[in-house]
């Protein structure tokens, strides 16, 4: 409950609200393009146009981080030194990161073992993050015989307590 109020009371404030459209607009490059897909509309002949969003556009070259830069200036608002996040495929990974660096706060990043080996230009992306911006941008590896991110953070909750 009183996250809860927290939250209400720091993503509603004018203070909180005009710094994330700031960001949005100078460091994302919001809001993206719609493009008009004026052949293939022809081509289907139906009479619909067609139009795409162009979420690669943004910085990490997806929509994640739309959501990961308001959740790290929330926890910039609320004292917070650090942020964590488990990532199947890699690109909350590199979007969390992103974001932490933006604000300097510490990232780990937790990921099957397997699945790190997977999709390495994520990881690639996530530990240039690091050397980029010399912030604490950690990557930690989970040997647990499933992939699912739910039992990965459980993980590290029981070693952390």
């Amino acid at each position: 409950m009183f996250c809860n109020l927290v939250i209400d009371f720091r993503c509603k404030s004018r203070k909180f609200i005009d710094e994330l459209r700031r960001i949005r607009k100078e460091f994302q490059g919001r809001p993206t393009p719609s493009s008009h897909l004026a052949r293939l509309s022809d081509k289907i002949g139906t009479g619909v146009q067609l139009y795409v969003k162009r979420e690669d556009l943004n910085h990490t070259g997806e929509h994640k981080l739309n959501h990961c830069m308001g959740e790290v200036l929330l926890a910039k608002y609320m004292g917070k030194k650090k942020v964590i996040a488990e990532t199947g495929a890699g690109q909350h990974g590199v979007a969390l990161a992103t974001a932490a660096a933006y604000f300097g706060l510490e990232c780990d990043i937790y990921m099957d073992a397997v699945d790190i080996k997977k999709p390495a230009p994520n990881v690639a992306r996530m530990k240039i993050q690091l050397s980029m911006n010399m912030i604490g941008i950690f990557i930690y590896p989970s040997h647990l015989s499933s992939s699912n991110g739910k039992t990965i953070l459980r993980h590290f909750f029981f070693h952390l307590f």
